[in-house]
């Protein structure tokens, strides 16, 4: 059943939680619409495959016969983009930034198709709409713990210590952005103090002592002060 109200949603997920009824939800991005069937297990309206639980049925298929075109943008629009980004990270109006773009696809294959050939843990089929798949857990329950597990690349299963890899670099990339910001070095519990730069790289930065706020940069900029962005 389709909702356009995602406050509805919100409140047959409350009322099912507290009542023990087992239910699927759910909502785009932008909570402009979402999906709410109660006891999805035995209905057909949505398909799912979560985690190896689900109603998919069991017809997947290595292959099936079909075209695919891929349209990414042009390189040098891509470019533009990213040059974008990269000027506003060397300015220091952001630590981390996601660039990504839409990209058509052209297919003669079918929805059911393209769900069917899906071999990722998680899968949604809501026929005549959309199909998506991941290999993200985004959030999960257990023990009565909320925890989220947001992805930054993939790794081969196969390989040993997989999963222990890809922690530990999403721990690293997490540990470096804290400790390293805006050109200080945080230890934690005390003050950050200068990491220190060679000359030419003050001197090309525009950092004469090197970098101490963003009120600097932004007056170097030829912001006016008095008016910061609250």
């Amino acid at each position: 059943m389709l909702f356009t109200d995602t406050d509805i949603i919100c409140r047959r997920m409350n009322e099912c939680g507290a009542e023990g009824r087992p239910f699927l939800f759910v909502v785009d991005y932008e909570m402009a619409e979402g999906y709410f069937v109660e006891y999805p297990m035995e209905q057909a309206e949505l398909l799912f495959k979560l985690n190896g639980v689900g109603n998919k049925p069991n017809t997947s298929r290595q292959s099936v016969p079909g075209t695919l075109k891929v349209s990414p943008i042009p390189p040098e629009e891509y470019k533009k983009m990213f040059d974008v980004v990269s000027e506003g990270l060397e300015r220091g109006e952001t630590v981390l930034t996601n660039l990504t773009v839409r990209t058509p696809i052209e297919t003669d294959l079918s929805l059911e198709d393209i769900f069917s050939l899906a071999g990722t843990k998680y899968q949604l089929l809501v026929p005549g709409r959309f199909v998506c798949f991941s290999p993200e857990c985004f959030v999960r329950i257990s023990d009565g713990r909320i925890a989220t597990f947001p992805m930054k690349g993939t790794v081969d299963a196969s390989i040993p210590n997989a999963e222990a890899v890809i922690t530990d670099w999403r721990a690293l990339f997490t540990d470096l952005v804290v400790k390293y910001n805006q050109g200080f070095i945080y230890a934690g519990g005390g003050i950050p103090h200068k990491a220190g730069y060679p000359k030419e790289w003050l001197d090309m930065s525009g950092y004469a002592e090197g970098p101490i706020d963003y009120a600097r940069r932004r007056q170097a900029d030829g912001y006016d002060l008095d008016q910061r962005d609250p």
